[in-house]
Protein backbone atom coordinates (compact mmCIF):
# COMPACT_ATOMS: atom_id res chain seq x y z
CA UNK A 1 0.00 0.00 0.00
CA UNK A 2 1.34 3.40 -0.91
CA UNK A 3 1.81 6.07 1.72
CA UNK A 4 -0.71 8.35 -0.06
CA UNK A 5 -3.39 5.63 0.11
CA UNK A 6 -2.58 4.94 3.79
CA UNK A 7 -2.83 8.63 4.69
CA UNK A 8 -6.06 8.89 2.72
CA UNK A 9 -7.61 6.01 4.69
CA UNK A 10 -6.42 7.42 8.01
CA UNK A 11 -7.82 10.81 7.00
CA UNK A 12 -11.16 9.22 6.08
CA UNK A 13 -11.35 7.32 9.38
CA UNK A 14 -10.45 10.50 11.26
CA UNK A 15 -13.11 12.46 9.37
CA UNK A 16 -15.72 9.77 10.08
CA UNK A 17 -14.79 9.80 13.77
CA UNK A 18 -15.14 13.60 13.91
CA UNK A 19 -18.55 13.41 12.21
CA UNK A 20 -19.78 10.83 14.76
CA UNK A 21 -18.38 12.89 17.61
CA UNK A 22 -20.09 16.02 16.29
CA UNK A 23 -23.46 14.23 15.96
CA UNK A 24 -23.23 12.78 19.47
CA UNK A 25 -22.31 16.21 20.84
CA UNK A 26 -25.37 17.73 19.17
CA UNK A 27 -27.50 14.95 20.66
CA UNK A 28 -26.11 15.66 24.12
CA UNK A 29 -26.81 19.38 23.73
CA UNK A 30 -30.38 18.65 22.59
CA UNK A 31 -30.89 16.28 25.51
CA UNK A 32 -29.52 18.82 27.96
CA UNK A 33 -31.81 21.54 26.63
CA UNK A 34 -34.83 19.28 27.02
CA UNK A 35 -33.97 18.87 30.73
CA UNK A 36 -33.58 22.53 31.59
CA UNK A 37 -35.24 23.70 34.78
CA UNK A 38 -35.76 27.24 36.03
CA UNK A 39 -35.03 27.63 39.73
CA UNK A 40 -36.57 30.73 41.32
CA UNK A 41 -35.10 31.77 44.65
CA UNK A 42 -37.07 34.95 45.24
CA UNK A 43 -36.06 38.56 45.45
CA UNK A 44 -32.35 39.28 45.34
CA UNK A 45 -31.09 40.98 48.46
CA UNK A 46 -29.86 44.47 47.54
CA UNK A 47 -26.63 44.08 49.50
CA UNK A 48 -25.66 40.97 47.54
CA UNK A 49 -23.28 41.55 44.66
CA UNK A 50 -24.29 39.73 41.43
CA UNK A 51 -21.13 37.59 41.61
CA UNK A 52 -22.05 36.44 45.14
CA UNK A 53 -25.54 35.55 43.95
CA UNK A 54 -24.09 33.49 41.10
CA UNK A 55 -21.66 31.78 43.49
CA UNK A 56 -24.57 30.84 45.76
CA UNK A 57 -26.28 29.21 42.75
CA UNK A 58 -23.15 27.17 41.99
CA UNK A 59 -22.87 26.15 45.64
CA UNK A 60 -26.49 24.98 45.78
CA UNK A 61 -26.29 22.95 42.57
CA UNK A 62 -22.86 21.47 43.40
CA UNK A 63 -24.36 19.63 46.37
CA UNK A 64 -26.66 17.76 43.96
CA UNK A 65 -24.39 17.23 40.94
CA UNK A 66 -21.19 16.29 42.76
CA UNK A 67 -18.78 19.20 42.26
CA UNK A 68 -18.53 22.92 41.65
CA UNK A 69 -17.19 22.21 38.14
CA UNK A 70 -20.22 20.06 37.33
CA UNK A 71 -22.48 22.79 38.74
CA UNK A 72 -20.83 25.42 36.54
CA UNK A 73 -21.44 23.19 33.49
CA UNK A 74 -25.02 22.48 34.54
CA UNK A 75 -26.04 26.11 35.12
CA UNK A 76 -26.85 27.72 31.79
CA UNK A 77 -27.80 31.16 33.10
CA UNK A 78 -27.93 32.91 36.47
CA UNK A 79 -30.62 35.50 37.15
CA UNK A 80 -28.80 37.78 39.55
CA UNK A 81 -29.99 41.34 39.07
CA UNK A 82 -33.75 41.75 39.59
CA UNK A 83 -34.24 38.47 41.41
CA UNK A 84 -32.26 35.38 42.32
CA UNK A 85 -32.53 32.19 40.31
CA UNK A 86 -30.96 30.19 37.53
CA UNK A 87 -31.60 27.94 34.56
CA UNK A 88 -29.82 24.60 34.72
CA UNK A 89 -29.67 21.26 32.93
CA UNK A 90 -30.83 18.84 35.62
CA UNK A 91 -32.36 15.42 35.95
CA UNK A 92 -35.93 15.22 37.22
CA UNK A 93 -34.72 13.89 40.58
CA UNK A 94 -32.11 16.66 40.93
CA UNK A 95 -34.79 19.26 40.19
CA UNK A 96 -37.03 17.72 42.87
CA UNK A 97 -34.25 17.76 45.45
CA UNK A 98 -33.38 21.37 44.64
CA UNK A 99 -37.07 22.32 44.90
CA UNK A 100 -37.09 20.98 48.46
CA UNK A 101 -33.99 23.00 49.43
CA UNK A 102 -34.17 25.96 51.82
CA UNK A 103 -34.31 29.28 49.98
CA UNK A 104 -35.84 27.84 46.82
CA UNK A 105 -39.30 29.26 46.05
CA UNK A 106 -40.12 27.02 43.09
CA UNK A 107 -38.63 24.94 40.29
CA UNK A 108 -40.26 24.57 36.88
CA UNK A 109 -39.25 22.75 33.76
CA UNK A 110 -38.32 25.20 31.01
CA UNK A 111 -40.76 25.38 28.13
CA UNK A 112 -40.10 26.85 24.72
CA UNK A 113 -43.05 29.01 23.73
CA UNK A 114 -43.77 30.52 20.34
CA UNK A 115 -45.47 33.81 19.70
CA UNK A 116 -49.09 33.69 18.65
CA UNK A 117 -48.80 36.82 16.56
CA UNK A 118 -46.87 39.98 15.95
CA UNK A 119 -50.00 41.66 14.60
CA UNK A 120 -52.30 42.21 17.59
CA UNK A 121 -55.15 43.88 15.66
CA UNK A 122 -55.50 40.88 13.34
CA UNK A 123 -55.15 38.35 16.15
CA UNK A 124 -57.86 40.05 18.23
CA UNK A 125 -60.01 40.53 15.10
CA UNK A 126 -60.13 44.29 15.74
CA UNK A 127 -60.70 46.59 12.79
CA UNK A 128 -59.00 49.88 13.76
CA UNK A 129 -60.52 51.72 10.78
CA UNK A 130 -64.13 51.43 12.06
CA UNK A 131 -65.25 54.78 13.56
CA UNK A 132 -67.34 53.12 16.31
CA UNK A 133 -65.09 50.10 16.75
CA UNK A 134 -63.31 49.11 19.91
CA UNK A 135 -60.04 50.70 18.78
CA UNK A 136 -61.57 54.15 18.29
CA UNK A 137 -63.70 53.87 21.46
CA UNK A 138 -60.53 52.97 23.37
CA UNK A 139 -58.69 55.90 21.76
CA UNK A 140 -56.38 53.39 20.03
CA UNK A 141 -54.78 52.53 23.34
CA UNK A 142 -53.80 56.09 24.32
CA UNK A 143 -52.83 56.14 27.99
CA UNK A 144 -52.38 52.37 28.10
CA UNK A 145 -49.36 50.81 29.72
CA UNK A 146 -47.82 47.96 27.77
CA UNK A 147 -45.56 45.45 29.49
CA UNK A 148 -42.92 43.28 27.88
CA UNK A 149 -42.27 39.78 29.18
CA UNK A 150 -38.57 38.99 29.02
CA UNK A 151 -38.11 35.22 28.95
CA UNK A 152 -34.36 35.40 29.26
CA UNK A 153 -33.86 33.89 25.80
Amino acid sequence: MTSARCCSRIGLVHLLFLALLHNSTLSLIAAARSNVYIVYMGERQQQDEPELVQDSHHELVSSFVGSKEAAEESILYSYKHGFSGFAAALTKSQAKLIADSPGVVWVARNRILTTQTTRSWDYLKVKPELPNGIASRGHSGAGSIVGVMDTGQ
